[in-house]
């Protein structure tokens, strides 16, 4: 059987065009071929794409475009080959509507994924292709369609050679892989298919920018992330989007997520991120609108009139937030100096206080020959500056011992007591 390892890399966040393609072609476990290719997508290359793989618009200007690529080679080896892909579904997904978009008939094609199968062999290990190289101490270039098809094709030949199965068929079996198939149905055909004039998009980004400048619709504090594809290809090529939403104030985010006041959805397909949008949006922690395109357009004021009360109220409402958090600050602040100042106090009165002294046995310290060197209040402190201890003291009071801490000592009689005295 003829398996054709097989990876692609797109150009931006939509998913629906190719910008590289690489596959490595084999007859049961033996390699015929491999090849990786430059595309022209036709669409427009977003920044975080490009510092993925490292292609941008500069690289694939000669390019042919996919659907060239698919006549001239690709096609053929596709229809005839069973496909292995790694997240297999994505691969196809893109090769799918990259092949509606140039008005060829995307064909029913068989493929296996084989993070399933990778997953059922190793259940421990994170199924990324570049986790199952470092695995079997493989080194490559990730992210490079070629690099990537050719190490599939080396991890699944390591596998079978480590676990003594006959060829890739017995891989697939062994592992419970289910063969899938595209949809015969076809894709939805992407919106910018028509490709204008540089200086058009230019022209017709500037001219939405200048009527919603000209409605003073005001997208300050507001943050913007966008699903689909407009309508209009003009606003959608060139990053039309994100200028239009910053020329007005606004912040533009490549991903939905908290932070985002709007998720602009163009097209109603129920994907992963919309699920994510819609799981945010529920979240009370969160203030996220979901609206269509019409909405959006009613908020920059393209073709009707602007509607402000939407960003009007995100702003009095982070206004509001913002009020509230400052508050909470002042009156911590001002909790924490009410907190110092009773201290202030407290240790003020305690400076201001009589200090207390002790009372107890007063002691008269003598030397050896009876001469008077010092008297102390109390026997706890006389011993404290001779460095003895109080009970020495007391033995020698009572004529159980001549001296202690190298003197006499003798109790002076008073009846004198000292205010706040402590017994020794």
């Amino acid at each position: 059987m003829r398996y054709l390892f097989y990876d692609v890399e797109t150009p931006n966040r939509h998913n629906d065009s190719i910008c590289a393609v690489g596959w490595a072609l084999y007859d049961d476990t033996v390699k015929l071929t491999e090849r990786f290719k430059l595309i022209n997508p036709l669409a427009p290359f977003d920044a975080f794409n490009t510092q993925i793989h490292g292609i941008n618009a500069d690289a694939v200007a000669d390019a042919p475009t996919f659907g060239q690529y698919w006549k001239d080679e690709l096609g053929d080896l596709m229809t005839t080959s069973t496909i292995v892909a790694h997240s297999a579904g994505f691969d196809m997904s893109v090769t799918m509507k990259a092949l509606a978009a140039e008005g060829i008939e995307p064909p029913v094609i068989k493929f296996y994924d084989t993070v399933p199968a990778f997953r059922a062999l190793f259940p421990d290990i994170r199924c990324k292709l570049s986790a199952l190289a470092a695995h079997y101490g493989y080194k490559y270039q990730e992210h490079h369609a070629g690099e990537d098809a050719a190490m599939l094709a080396d991890l699944v030949s390591a596998a079978c050679k480590e676990n003594d199965y006959e060829d890739f068929s017995e891989f697939f079996e062994v592992t419970h892989s289910v063969i899938q198939s595209t949809q015969a149905d076809k894709p939805k055909v992407r919106a910018y298919d028509y490709v204008p004039p540089h200086n058009d998009y230019e022209a017709s980004i500037r001219k939405i920018i200048e009527e919603a400048q000209s409605k003073r619709v005001d997208f300050s504090e507001v943050h913007f992330a966008f699903h689909g594809n407009p309508q209009n290809p003009l606003i959608f090529r060139n990053n039309g989007l994100n200028r239009i939403v910053e020329a007005v104030g606004g912040i533009y985010h490549d991903n939905v997520s908290g932070k985002c006041d709007y998720y602009v959805c163009f097209d109603d397909e129920e994907t992963n991120t919309v699920l994510k949008a819609r799981t945010i949006a529920q979240d009370q922690r969160y203030h996220l609108h979901i609206i269509d395109s019409s909405a959006f357009f009613a908020l920059i004021g393209y073709n009707t009139e602007p509607d402000h009360a939407g960003p009007a109220a995100i702003r009095a409402r982070k206004q509001q937030l913002q009020a509230q958090k400052e508050a909470a600050i002042l009156e911590k602040e001002r909790a924490r100096e009410q907190k110092k100042a009773a201290k202030a106090e407290r240790e003020k009165q305690k400076a201001e206080r009589q200090p207390r002294q002790p009372l107890g046995r007063r002691v008269r310290q003598l030397d050896l020959d009876g001469n008077f060197v010092n008297e102390f209040p109390s026997i706890a402190i006389a011993a404290a500056s001779v460095g003895t201890n109080t009970k020495s003291i007391r033995d020698v009071l009572v004529g159980k011992q001549k001296k202690a801490g190298g003197y006499r000592w003798e109790e002076v009689e008073t009846s004198e007591e000292l205010p706040g005295s402590i017994e020794a």
